[in-house]
């Protein structure tokens, strides 16, 4: 019965029926006290919906039963590409706040209190309200915000690379934020880091990274790259002796040519192996093949082949990526005749993966 009142009460969100929601919600205790609904109200800047909820027993310090692990405060601050903030998230922040979210409770994917997800977004309207209500700032979150005199007293109370419960640094959560898109913002970045790195910030310090069987070695630059597309950062502290390697599957990723340019320069191997497919594979792989060329016009290996046998060629074909993409595989060298471990050739996975267009093309090669 509480299954389906929480139900409901999410389909009126959707709806955008405060009125309703209010009712519903007083009529059903359990229901309002579900996590679900008031995540959706939050997620969505709904600050009447949360207060309504919140008055019919929801706790708007709740974490959420799904992987991410939110709170409704942290649901509201955590910045998403393709859904941007608006006064009501505004509004949603400061109608948490008055009554009773925790300022200082770590939640969401990363782990980070309140503050680390306004400083991810830019928000430093957002951070300003958590500090009014009593977000405390450590080393990690000072670098966060590019606070330089909160960073420096973090520095002398715990240490250049004191790790927080995720084994991450304050060079790792300055390479998290986002505060550099604000006025001055790549200014106070720079003071940041300069501090961490006079005080003897290792630039490759590691944040260990779960990933299926296998632990990725995460470092400032990674986060730099994977998470902001910060080149600047990313620069100086390649200047400052950040290994590139770990950073070369998230810039493939993102296709940005600056990023690549930038860590070709400091000798990255793009040809490095990683689950056991190289970048050029990798793309292939998730049918993202944007940065393929750049890849093959900076010698990335064409005849490379993952546990299955299967080169670039293959795993495109499997996906069915556009035929410009294979015909620049082909023209770098590819072998379309080439078979993997199960005797298939590129032509045999398109037809079997009914990749249509694939096939068509692979099929008029000679």
């Amino acid at each position: 019965m509480a299954n389906r009142g929480y139900r409901r009460l999410c389909e009126l969100i959707a709806q955008g029926d405060a009125n309703a929601l209010r009712r519903a919600a007083l009529a059903d205790a359990a229901a309002a006290a579900h996590w679900k609904p008031i995540m959706d109200a939050a997620f969505g800047g709904r600050a009447d919906m949360v207060q309504a909820l919140v008055e019919a027993g929801a706790d708007p310090n709740v974490i959420a039963g799904g992987p991410g692990r939110h709170t409704p405060l942290v649901r509201t601050l955590q910045p998403h590409k393709t859904i941007p903030k608006h006064a009501g998230h505004e509004a949603t922040v400061a109608t948490l706040l008055a009554l009773g979210a925790n300022a200082n409770q770590p939640a969401g994917p990363l782990g980070l209190a309140p503050l680390g997800y306004a400083a991810m977004g830019g928000r430093d309207d957002f951070a300003a309200a958590l500090l009014a209500a009593g977000a405390k700032l450590d080393a990690h979150l000072a670098a966060m915000l590019h606070d330089v005199p909160a960073l420096e007293r973090g520095i002398a109370k715990s240490g250049a690379d004191c790790t927080d419960d995720r084994q991450r640094t304050p060079l790792h959560t300055l390479a998290l934020s986002g505060m550099w898109k604000r006025p001055g913002g790549d200014a106070r970045c720079k003071a940041c880091l300069a501090a961490l790195l006079d005080a003897g910030a290792s630039v490759n310090a590691i944040e260990p990274i779960p990933e299926g069987d296998a632990v990725f070695a995460g470092t400032p630059l990674w986060r730099a790259i994977s998470w902001q597309g910060h080149a600047t950062l990313a620069q100086w502290l390649l200047e400052a002796g950040a290994d590139p390697d770990p950073a070369v599957f998230a810039a493939c990723f993102r296709g940005d040519a600056q990023l690549l340019d930038l860590l070709h320069a400091h000798g990255a191997n793009w040809n490095q192996s990683w689950h056991g497919r190289t970048p050029l594979l990798d793309l292939m792989h998730f049918k993202k093949p944007g940065a393929a060329a750049w890849l093959l016009a900076h010698g990335a290996d064409v005849h490379a082949a993952d546990a299955d046998g299967r080169t670039a060629l293959h795993l495109a074909a499997m996906q069915g990526v556009k035929a410009s993409y294979l015909e620049a595989l082909l023209e770098a060298g590819a072998n379309p005749r080439r078979q993997d471990n199960a005797g298939l050739t590129p032509l045999d996975l398109a037809r079997a993966r009914r990749r249509t267009r694939a096939a068509a093309f692979l099929a008029t090669l000679p």
